[in-house]
């Protein structure tokens, strides 16, 4: 299933995004808003479900489809399996064996290194919106709270990320050396 929606054209996957993110909204919508007090009707929070998925559906799927192609411009690999193992050995994952792909996961972690030190100033914004909201936790409402862990996370993730695509880096530069020494000493 998971390649056949893989396969189905940009635009055909964004409008199938589009009620799946709906949906989500919805029951999250459900759930949340007994416990901090709002009352609106089923058909409120479903027109409200259905605008807010029209907006991050669609969106989604395009910044991925983004990725994906640059994944793809980066390492020159055009098949999906090969780009599969790709991308994961450039987060974690076995380092692959063939030199080929672990010379494309290098430099699509290298460029994802790139990415993630460009979002470092951004890191800042997540931290004074942090200090934000847990002063609006303390001050009126602890629901503050949850979004204040939500900043929290995108900028711990925004600072650490970067040395953990290090680290990953000099794990397959180590793995292409010792390929390479191997073939040498043959």
């Amino acid at each position: 299933m998971r390649r056949k929606l893989q396969a189905l054209p940009l635009w055909v996957t964004a409008l199938l995004a589009w009620p799946f993110v709906t949906v989500c909204v919805l029951a999250a919508s459900l759930l949340v808003n007994p416990f901090i007090g709002v009352q609106k009707s089923f058909a409120d929070l479903a027109i409200d479900a259905a605008i807010r998925g029209l907006s991050i559906g669609p969106v989604t799927v395009i910044i991925l489809a983004r990725y994906h192609r640059r994944a793809r411009e980066v390492t020159g690999i055009e098949d999906r399996d090969e780009l599969r193992v790709v991308q994961r050995a450039t987060q974690k994952g076995p380092v692959p064996s063939d030199p080929r792909l672990r010379a494309a996961a290098r430099n699509l972690a290298l460029d994802l290194r790139e990415k993630q030190l460009m979002l470092r100033p951004f890191a800042v914004c997540f931290e004074i919106l942090l200090g934000l909201a847990f002063t609006a936790a303390v001050v009126w409402s602890f629901w503050f709270a949850v979004v204040a862990t939500l900043f929290f996370l995108i900028a711990a993730l925004t600072w650490t990320a970067p040395r953990r695509i290090e680290r990953r880096i000099e794990l397959l530069s180590d793995a292409e050396n010792t390929s390479a020494d191997t073939k040498g000493a043959r």
